[in-house]
């Protein structure tokens, strides 16, 4: 499959419309994760910058490790096709990723290590959201900022008071649960010290 990158014609287009087709290819697949969701009704600059500048397309074939355990996170995963097994080493936690699927969500709010290995049990697409890029490109959006940063300490309080009820959910790359992720998102909302 070609990528963006592998168009060189592409390069030539004016900044904005290509801001417009990052829009277009990523938009809908960062949108799936309900914070990414909510930012991109409150501020659609803030989230062009982020399908522009933070995120790139990938294809990963079969029997090819996306991440292992063990080693640092630098990014974030959204399956766009294919499928991929994330292993780990409780049984509860392993499962197939389909399109649609995403990992390593904490990447975003906190340091953080592969607690499994994600591996494309067929070729897979799939989008990768740059964390550090992120941070960057939130960071000079300060209408968003107070919202994203009180999700952040809500994220970082949540995994805090799952490792102190000594509660093993939190052991994994795989943070799936919109219900958990909404609650999440409306409690930075409600926290938060800003108006807009």
């Amino acid at each position: 499959r070609m990528h963006m990158n592998d168009l060189a014609v592409l390069k030539l287009l004016p900044l904005s419309l290509l801001k417009c087709l990052h829009v277009e290819l990523y938009l809908p697949h960062l949108t799936r994760v309900p914070i990414l969701h909510h930012l991109s009704t409150l501020d659609e600059p803030a989230m062009s910058d982020l399908s522009h500048h933070a995120t790139k397309d990938v294809s990963y074939l079969t029997g090819e490790f996306m991440f292992n355990e063990g080693k640092e996170a630098s990014c974030m995963y959204f399956m766009v096709t294919g499928c991929s097994w994330y292993d780990h080493e409780e049984r509860d936690c392993q499962t197939l990723l389909k399109a649609g699927s995403w990992a390593c969500e904490p990447v975003l709010w906190v340091r953080w290590w592969h607690c499994g290995a994600l591996k494309a049990t067929f070729s897979s697409e799939v989008i990768e959201l740059d964390a550090q890029t992120f941070i960057k490109s939130v960071s000079t959006h300060l209408e968003i900022l107070p919202f994203v940063t009180a999700y952040a300490t809500g994220f970082a309080r949540y995994l805090h008071n799952s490792r102190d009820i000594h509660c093993t959910s939190w052991r994994t790359d795989l943070w799936n649960d919109v219900e958990a992720l909404d609650d999440l998102t409306i409690n930075a909302w409600t926290e938060k010290t800003w108006d807009m």
